[in-house]
C-alpha cells in the first residue's frame, strides 16, 4: 500500500489486483485513498481525468471513503469536497458524500 501515492498507482492498483481487495487490504487500499484526498487534494483534477478514461475508478475510490478512516480525515475531505476546482463538482459532491455516509456510520 505504501506505494499507492499517487492517483495513477491508485488506478494501476485497481487494475491490477481489484479482485484481491477485501479485509486488510481494503483498509490499507482506503488509508491510500485518504492520504491522495486529504494530502494531496490538489490533485483532484488527475483523479478526475483518470475517472473519464476509466469509469471503474470512480466507484473504486468512492468505496474506500469509507468508516475505517479516521474522523479528522473524513472531516477533511468533506471539508475539501465544498470547495471543489472548477469542472469538478459533480466528483466533489460524490466524494463529499461519502465522507458525510462514512461518518455518520456506526
Amino acid at each position: 500500500m505504501d506505494t499507492l501515492d499517487s492517483w495513477q498507482a491508485v488506478a494501476a492498483y485497481r487494475a491490477k489486483f481489484a479482485q484481491c481487495d477485501d479485509g486488510s487490504i481494503a483498509e490499507g487500499s482506503s488509508e491510500a485513498v485518504a492520504r491522495l484526498l486529504v494530502d494531496h487534494w490538489d490533485t483532484l483534477p488527475e483523479l478526475s481525468r483518470l475517472m473519464a478514461k476509466t469509469p471503474s475508478l470512480r466507484p473504486f475510490v468512492l468505496r474506500h471513503i469509507n468508516t475505517t478512516l479516521d474522523t479528522r480525515d473524513l472531516d477533511k475531505i468533506r471539508q475539501d469536497a465544498s470547495q471543489c476546482p472548477n469542472g469538478l463538482d459533480s466528483l466533489c459532491k460524490d466524494i463529499g458524500e461519502a465522507a458525510i455516509h462514512a461518518s455518520r456510520s456506526p
